[in-house]
């Protein structure tokens, strides 16, 4: 999310994030993960906030160290999950939907985003929907 903003912000306006003084909310937009914690087999829904951090729609702030990211394989063209192989990660992921970007060759362009709605200070998630 903090890359996205970042990227597209110009003259202190940024095309990616909108923040409403009324409410002290903050609309963006961020990359979301769907984790597993390995030791309940449980999911848990979180947007990637800042780098290296996760914000899960419960609140919790999860560091990427604790994650098992999955190894891609391109002489196969498979992803190799091994989780069981470290006892220090502490989640797994599921699945991962990024910020896309195409640009086309006429000049136009294609954004996919999950857009969601945070407590001014980036500490609590309020909305989310894709």
């Amino acid at each position: 999310m903090e890359r996205i903003v970042n990227l597209f912000y110009k003259n202190g306006i940024s095309a990616f994030s909108v923040l409403d003084q009324d409410k002290d909310l903050l609309y963006s937009c961020a990359g979301k993960v769907i984790l597993l914690y390995t030791s309940s087999n449980k999911e848990e829904i979180g947007y990637i906030i800042k780098e290296g951090e996760i914000l899960t729609e419960s609140g919790r702030i999860v560091d990427m160290d604790g994650i098992y990211l999955p190894e891609f394989i391109r002489e196969e063209g498979v992803w190799l999950n091994h989780c069981n192989d470290d006892n220090n990660t502490t989640y797994m992921v599921v699945e991962f939907h990024p910020i896309r970007l195409k640009l086309c060759d006429s000049g136009n362009c294609q954004i996919l985003t999950s857009r969601i709605c945070l407590s001014n200070d980036q500490s609590h998630l309020i909305l989310s929907s894709k």
